[in-house]
């Protein structure tokens, strides 16, 4: 599974590309500096590639850490910065 974030930093979106053998359910959640989720969203991803915008309205300015796991023990994290 292939995970990449951009553009980092980010000003009001955040595009998600996300390539994986088999179609599943993935949950991905962006965290503020104290561990609090801020913004959560539920993916449907089909076998392939996968492309998602996410819409940073409402965010402050600093850094996040982004989670993406989903029910077949996949975990992927990285930290963006919004500005």
């Amino acid at each position: 599974t292939m995970v990449t974030l951009y553009p980092n930093p980010a000003h009001n979106e955040l595009n998600i590309d996300i390539n994986i053998s088999k179609a599943t359910n993935a949950k991905m959640k962006i965290m503020d500096a104290t561990g609090r989720v801020v913004k959560q969203i539920d993916m449907q991803l089909k076998s392939g590639g996968n492309q998602t915008k996410v819409s940073l309205d409402g965010l402050s300015d600093g850094m996040y850490m982004v989670n993406i796991t989903n029910e077949k023990g996949f975990n992927y994290s990285q930290t963006i910065r919004k500005n």
